[in-house]
């Protein structure tokens, strides 16, 4: 495992964290980066907000990845770029599930280049890359196993991150108003209760 390397499958295991909470990279190979500078660890007591958002945690974590995949800062993950992504994510994922290599646990007869293919169309449709919004909603709406569904051969997942959510800065307003009172009208009852 190099620096880089390394590097790449930390990001994985921030970003998809192990269910289990055991890191899949050696203890001693991580020290060593760390020693050396390749890899500043999060700081998790800092991050963590008192109330439990975790949103400003999830934000810090997406930018540091792109700029990790896009270290020139170009504004564009190149679509090598984005491929590396989906290899480290790849080789935590068989890392997880026992086997060396990445291309190990990919489903039978599923072939590496039309997964590829596939997992980058998930995310873009450019041709030469993504852009930070279409990376950031790639990740936001996909875990490892969707992401990696093209490698894994597990059906699409329909996810949209276009939902449009219930606009509530009226109710305030309407609940100021006073409503108009409505009597019931009894008066057909009148002639029952005299007879």
């Amino acid at each position: 495992m190099g620096g880089n390397n390394v590097k790449g499958l930390y990001w994985m295991e921030t970003l998809f964290p192990n269910p289990n909470g055991q890191s899949m990279i050696p203890p001693e190979v991580l020290q060593k980066e760390i020693q050396k500078g390749t890899i500043v660890p999060l700081n998790l007591g800092a991050e963590k907000n008192l109330d439990g958002d975790t949103d400003e945690y999830v934000d810090k974590v997406v930018r540091d990845i792109w700029n990790f995949y896009d270290p020139k800062g170009t504004g564009l993950m190149t679509k090598k770029a984005l491929q590396k992504f989906f290899k480290d994510a790849l080789e935590i994922y068989a890392m997880r599930k026992g086997f060396k290599k990445g291309a190990e646990s990919m489903a039978p007869g599923v072939k590496s280049g039309e997964a590829m293919a596939q997992s980058v169309a998930k995310v873009t449709q450019n041709p030469q890359g993504c852009s930070y919004q279409e990376f950031e909603n790639f990740v936001n709406c996909y875990d490892l196993d969707e992401a990696l569904g093209s490698f894994l051969n597990i059906g699409e997942v329909a996810v949209s991150n276009n939902v449009q959510f219930v606009d509530t800065s009226h109710f305030k307003e309407e609940a100021a108003k006073p409503k108009a009172v409505q009597y019931r009208d009894y008066s057909h009852l009148q002639g029952e209760m005299q007879g």
